[in-house]
């Protein structure tokens, strides 16, 4: 059975640009996608309030796409905005960290594979490295099947340019960048 593909509306993020087909019950009503989960304790509607006010930020020009993954210094493929704290009123809270496909998805899967998490953690933290080859499209297929199921086998890259490191993946998964805890402007420290 052939899988369908839509193609809608570039997002602000550059995440739904092309979708996978909606699971049976979808109640988006737009596009045919599936909703947003939960994710830190904000709803899937919270989180969706945000993609929206983030888009219309960008549609006004206040906001720019990334060009470089503050965790891990990449460069080149897909990079996303990803935010930690949905928290109403929006502001640079949304979409403040700009992070290639590997890190977004990792830092999202991290409960899923611990394991993987660990693995993708030393080579970008401890050993300050990069994937060899990004991921140029929202492949979460491929991202699970290379990045989850066979984490050990890629090959990562040292980042000898780590000024554009802004995050750390690991203080970013326990919660260290959410605005009530860290000012903007001030990340907590790179070093783990």
């Amino acid at each position: 059975m052939e899988e369908r593909v839509s193609f809608h509306e570039p997002s602000a993020l550059g995440i739904w640009s092309a979708m996978p087909p909606a699971r049976p019950g979808c109640k988006c009503g737009k596009c045919g996608r599936e909703r947003m989960n939960s994710y830190n304790g904000f709803s899937g509607e919270q989180r969706e309030r945000a993609l929206a006010w983030f888009k219309a930020e960008k549609r006004a020009g206040r906001r720019d796409d990334p060009v470089r993954c503050d965790a891990c210094g990449q460069g080149l493929g897909l990079m996303q905005a990803h935010s930690e704290d949905y928290s109403e009123p929006f502001g640079d809270h949304i979409g403040r960290f700009g992070l290639c496909y590997a890190c977004h998805m990792m830092i999202h899967c991290r409960f899923r594979n611990p394991a993987a998490w660990e693995s993708y953690c030393y080579a970008v933290v401890d050993l300050g490295g990069m994937l060899q080859a990004p991921f140029h499209a929202n492949d979460f297929q491929r991202f699970t099947t290379r990045m989850l199921a066979n984490h050990k086998a890629q090959l990562y890259v040292p980042d000898f340019n780590k000024q554009h490191r802004t995050c750390n993946l690991r203080a970013l998964a326990r919660g260290e960048y959410f605005k009530s805890a860290t000012p903007l402007g001030e990340p907590p420290c790179i070093v783990d």
